[in-house]
């Protein structure tokens, strides 16, 4: 997240009572997806169910190629609980994203930027970079 001094909703509140523990994960997707500033997640390694449900809520993803995407809760028969479910398939389609879903399938950063399920690549050195570079982008209108 590119910054510049200002404060975000989500630090406000943690600034305002200490600790974030008590908040649900869906109300802090809730308030990536609608915040007025634009969230970027940089992706390195693993996002599987809620840390990918919480990227879902940003306004980009950028990963790197060796980053591993999915929701695997089903086999252990859990359902993705944090907006998932709903948010998979405005990015990758309806069909994509019951595949990802029913059969936990993982795809890895460079299928996943192929698929719609992320918005850019990067190398790993470079990774934060080009986040802040996305996000202000994004400010500038210059990218969606």
């Amino acid at each position: 997240m590119y910054d510049e001094g200002r404060t975000t909703q989500l630090e406000l509140i943690i600034g305002k009572h200490g600790k974030l523990g008590f908040w649900s994960i869906e109300f802090v997707t809730d308030i990536l997806e609608a915040a007025r500033k634009p969230f970027v997640a940089a992706i390195d390694g693993p996002a599987l169910g809620g840390g990918l449900e919480i990227a879902f809520a940003c306004h980009a993803r950028i990963s790197t190629s060796s980053a591993v995407l999915g929701l695997p809760e089903l086999r252990y028969g859990i359902l993705p609980g944090f907006g998932g479910t709903q948010r998979l398939p405005r990015l990758v389609g309806l069909r994509k994203a019951l595949e990802m879903i029913l059969m936990s399938k993982l795809v890895y950063g460079d299928n996943a930027r192929g698929m719609g399920l992320l918005d850019g690549i990067s190398s790993a050195d470079l990774l934060t970079t080009t986040a802040c570079h996305w996000d202000k982008d994004i400010i500038a209108h210059r990218r969606p």
